[in-house]
């Protein structure tokens, strides 16, 4: 009788290991009740014409993303606390940091965590024309995405979550997905994301997956940097033979490489790295078409605190 009850105890310990382990092995926006991230975002972006540098500018962003478990879903409050500009060795101007000091957006997630609504933006960011000179208000606009219908945070926040959600990890694994990226006049290209689990590891004894993004307005560019066959990345995004070659052979071109570790059980990022390079040709002053070239590096840390101020573990 005792050894039956053992084998029973037993069995039941290895039955909900195994679905414990399995559920841990499954991408679930799952960040709590309520947390707090501390994000610096530190970018570099190159501009050059042809290949003649023009100019550098550095740039360090802190937010403060807070997270809160609500009846219909999730809560997200992102707030803007300071951000930082240096042209070369110029001193960046204070007053940048003044006029986004209180810029808020605000998402409301449904419960498995995708953006349902269209972001609110507070009223902060109409103070940059007054405070840093005419136009930078529309210019911060266009960047953020602030005041169409979707806006370039809601977009970026489904484009992260959108194509893990549900999905078990295994390495090796591609997944896929579409999104709009701007080009140097604002304008969006059409973006084909190819999303690759490299790694995965245990931090805390809690799964860590690592994510390479490789980002392209040229589908027939994702075979070299992939390395997935013609007939993979048509089914994938759906292209017919023709729109393939039309997208290919534009004059601009953006790609974008990001290496991103993120919890399984959480869907909250961990670290983040990235790479860009946006390809324009545009007609100069004396109307001689040219090359524009950006690059631009970007680095993200992420901070998780409780409301109490301890620091969160996910």
């Amino acid at each position: 009788m005792l050894v039956t009850r053992l084998l029973l105890s037993l069995l039941v310990f290895l039955v909900a290991h195994r679905t414990a382990s399995a559920n841990d092995a499954i991408f679930t926006f799952n960040p709590g009740n309520s947390v707090t991230i501390d994000i610096i975002e530190r970018k570099t972006t190159s501009h050059m014409s042809d290949s003649t540098a023009l100019f550098s500018v550095g740039s360090e962003a802190i937010a403060s993303l807070s997270i809160v478990k609500t009846g219909r879903g999730y809560w997200v409050t992102d707030s803007l606390l300071d951000f930082v500009l240096s042209l070369g060795s110029d001193t960046p101007p204070t007053r940048l940091k003044e006029a986004f000091q209180t810029s808020v957006v605000v998402l409301e997630l449904d419960n498995n965590g995708l953006a349902l609504e269209v972001p609110e933006v507070d009223s902060s960011l109409n103070r940059l024309d007054t405070t840093i000179g005419q136009g930078w208000t529309s210019i911060m606009q266009k960047a953020r995405g602030d005041g169409g219908e979707k806006t370039q945070k809601a977009k970026q926040w489904n484009r992260r979550l959108q194509p893990l959600l549900g999905k078990p990890v295994e390495v090796g694994t591609y997944f896929f997905n579409e999104g709009e990226y701007p080009d140097l006049t604002g304008e969006p290209f059409r973006f084909f994301d190819v999303i690759r689990v490299v790694d995965t590891s245990r931090v805390n004894d809690v799964l860590v997956a690592t994510l390479v993004i490789e980002s392209h307005s040229r589908p027939g560019d994702l075979l070299r940097v992939t390395g997935l066959d013609a007939t993979v990345i048509a089914e994938a995004f759906d292209l017919l033979p023709e729109e393939w070659e039309n997208l290919d052979t534009v004059s601009s071109l953006a790609h974008v490489r990001t290496e991103r570790k993120v919890t399984v059980r959480s869907m909250m990022p961990q670290s983040e790295k990235s790479e860009a390079e946006v390809l324009t040709r545009r007609s100069d002053i004396g109307g001689v078409e040219v090359t524009v070239r950006l690059i631009e590096v970007s680095e993200m840390t992420f901070e998780y605190r409780h409301d109490s101020g301890r620091p969160a573990h996910k």
